[in-house]
């Protein structure tokens, strides 16, 4: 979270959980917002669930955007063809055997045009160099079972240079923080998941 003043002030925002994708959309209406996380789960025997962080889309704050879940890889990329969409968030889930994808998306125009990648299923050694040869920066990251990641990156270079990290494996919330605090800087993206049976956390 950030404090809702000055330059990240918003007209109104909104956070809920245990929402099915319907009652998502009805929220959505009406507040007049837009999403800017979306996390679907698991709510127990398979019904899936989403948690749900959303801002007015009014005035400064507007954008042109889109939100999908339950597609998959190739209709997200559809989307960003037909739409001329950059990806802000993207998360996976599964029912049953079967993989699907929660995204949210901001129009690539104006103030908010970025070069930009996505990749799935990538190790941490195929995102070290992507982000090498692409000159990018992590705006998002997801750990998937299998122990590999999911990653939105924009290029780090003019107005969206940044000076930032990114970690995995931290084995408590308290050693994120730590870390960050003795960098001086604060987390843009945080992520828990299993790992040898341990939780651990990663953080952008």
């Amino acid at each position: 979270m950030v404090r809702n003043s000055g330059a990240y002030a918003v007209p109104g925002w909104w956070w809920y959980y245990g929402q099915t994708f319907a009652q998502i959309g009805q929220r959505l209406t009406a507040h007049n917002a837009r999403l800017i996380d979306l996390e679907p789960y698991d709510a127990g025997g398979g019904v899936i669930r989403y948690a749900a962080v959303m801002v007015s889309n009014t005035g400064a704050a507007a954008r042109a955007w889109w939100y999908l879940s339950g597609v998959n890889a190739s209709q997200i990329a559809t989307h960003i063809t037909n739409t001329g969409a950059r990806l802000i968030d993207l998360d996976t889930y599964f029912i049953g055997a079967a993989k699907y994808y929660s995204a949210v998306f901001v129009a690539n125009t104006g103030a908010d045009a970025k070069a930009w990648q996505w990749w799935l299923n990538q190790t941490i050694a195929s995102i070290s160099s992507h982000l090498t040869t692409f000159g990018g920066r992590l705006v998002d990251i997801e750990r998937q079972q299998d122990g590999t990641y999911n990653v939105i990156m924009v290029k780090n270079s003019g107005a969206d240079s940044f000076g930032w990290w990114w970690r995995i494996g931290f084995t408590s919330i308290t050693e994120l923080i730590n870390f960050a605090n003795q960098l001086a800087v604060r987390p843009v993206d945080i992520e828990t998941y299993i790992e040898g049976g341990q939780r651990r956390y990663l953080g952008v």
